[in-house]
């Protein structure tokens, strides 16, 4: 079984390349393949793993152009393995992750009761960081949501002005944040109500000023 890498190095030139790998192995996870190659076949290839057991989040890349769990995925013929998106690459298949994780600090109150394995899958699958790189990312989103109930009025109401701008209205409700989630969180519906709870508070979406409707004016 044939495997291709996309390849990225910033001490080598060209930075960029592609790699391709005969795996052995019978029925391998993806995992299982990038160890196989580290091991055995080239020694200055690298990935990020660790629990192996799709829990830590940290093995996420894309397949096909899908993002996948490297340890849930069993690897096929010719499939095609880039990194994450909308995240630096630092070499190979590991990306700098420290920008999301930071954006947690923006949470209004202590760690919830949510599943998310800060894999990053929803990050990279969403189309809005193409077009702004503020984007308040799916996941942070869905946990705004599971906290709202544990905020008093004031941080409720403040909570939900903080996540208008660059927030659930930049959302384009695609679907595919929760398409690609391991854990099941559906994203793209926590979004959709708190597009609801906002309405209820008084806010618009004030992309509606900027839409035409066909009659050669835009409202």
């Amino acid at each position: 079984m044939k495997i291709t890498i996309s390849r990225f190095n910033k001490e080598r030139e060209p930075s960029q390349a592609i790699s391709q790998f005969e795996i052995p192995l019978e029925n391998p996870t993806l995992l299982e393949s990038f160890k196989y190659i580290s091991d055995k076949l080239d020694k200055s290839f690298v990935f990020s793993s660790s629990c192996e057991s799709s829990v830590c989040g940290s093995c996420g890349v894309i397949v096909n152009g899908k993002e996948v769990l490297a340890c849930q995925y069993r690897a096929k013929e010719d499939d095609k393995i880039d990194p994450l998106k909308n995240l630096s690459i630092m070499k190979d298949l590991i990306v700098d992750r420290n920008k999301v994780t930071e954006s947690f600090a923006r949470l209004p109150i202590a760690p919830d009761n949510s599943t998310c394995i800060l894999c990053n899958l929803c990050y990279s699958a969403c189309p809005v960081f193409e077009v702004n790189d503020k984007f308040a990312n799916p996941i942070i989103l869905s946990r705004i949501l599971n906290r709202l109930p544990n905020l008093d009025e004031d941080e409720k109401s403040n909570t939900i002005s903080d996540i208008q701008q660059n927030g659930i209205w930049d959302c384009t409700l695609c679907g595919l944040c929760s398409e690609v989630c391991p854990q099941d969180i559906d994203s793209k519906n926590d979004i959709l109500k708190l597009q609801s709870i906002s309405a209820q508070s008084g806010f618009t979406n004030p992309n509606l000023f900027n839409m035409s409707f066909g009659f050669g004016a835009e409202f």
